[in-house]
């Protein structure tokens, strides 16, 4: 007698050879029967926040003065607020001029310790324009010698998107008209935390699986760009329900 499967334990160190990291294939023993009416709630999902603050996909920042336009390109890595206001500071003295300073906005005067940074030079009026590093620090289209910052998200990656283009009616819509998504994880913690996420329960929370027989998925972890993200070597988990529905 055929074995019937409802639950799916997904842990990403048990994938398919050659298959790891954000994008796997994970074998389902004795695969998943899946009627005419069947659906797929995504359970629970963990995996760790690896991936570093600045990479390639946000490290650039325009400088416009008027003795030119400027792009600053800092350092890959995993960054405080701390040590990104004084990555930002070393490449626009590198960069730009040796007149620079980046401080945390507030702190002196007041004590506070805000989220915030300040860029100043005193001399020289700049714009810091709209950039790739405005995913993690948004400045006023201004020219003026001081800026403060909007609030710093060091944050690279605000919300997980689970892919599977292996099951599914394609009846979702993600950002940039993504049809594959099961599910989206908010990223609550910074690099190093654990994020976890479980569903609310709400009986709309599925995916029409429609009719098929399911031995391999392929699962894939990318930011709302559409990027990979990069595990560097952690795991990650999940839990699928799949139901016959009405």
């Amino acid at each position: 007698m055929r074995l019937r499967t409802t639950k799916v334990f997904v842990d990403s160190r048990y994938a398919v050879l050659g298959t790891s990291g954000s994008s796997i294939l994970f074998e389902i023993p004795g695969g998943v029967e899946l009627g005419p009416n069947a659906r797929c709630f995504v359970s629970e999902f963990t995996a760790v926040c690896a991936w570093p603050t600045l990479d390639d996909t946000n490290r650039h920042q325009s400088v416009l003065t008027p003795g030119g336009f400027y792009v600053l390109s800092l350092p890959g890595g995993s960054y405080d607020l701390d040590s990104f206001a004084d990555a930002l500071q070393a490449a626009l003295r590198d960069e730009v001029d040796s007149g620079f300073v980046v401080e945390r906005a507030g702190v002196g005067s007041t004590g506070s310790t805000q989220q915030l940074l300040q860029v100043s030079h005193p001399t020289l009026s700049f714009t810091l324009p709209e950039s790739p590093l405005s995913k993690i620090v948004s400045w006023p289209q201004t020219s003026a010698n001081s800026h403060v910052s909007g609030l710093v998200d060091l944050r690279r990656c605000h919300s997980i998107f689970v892919h599977s283009p292996s099951f599914g009616n394609y009846n979702t819509v993600a950002p940039g008209g993504v049809r594959t998504v099961l599910c989206k994880i908010p990223v609550e913690v910074g690099y190093g935390g654990l994020v976890r996420w479980s569903t609310g329960g709400s009986s709309f929370d599925y995916i029409e699986c429609g009719v098929r027989s399911l031995h391999l998925l392929r699962l894939e972890l990318k930011d709302s760009d559409g990027n990979l993200l990069d595990l560097q070597g952690t795991a990650f988990s999940m839990t699928l329900l799949f139901s016959d529905g009405e």
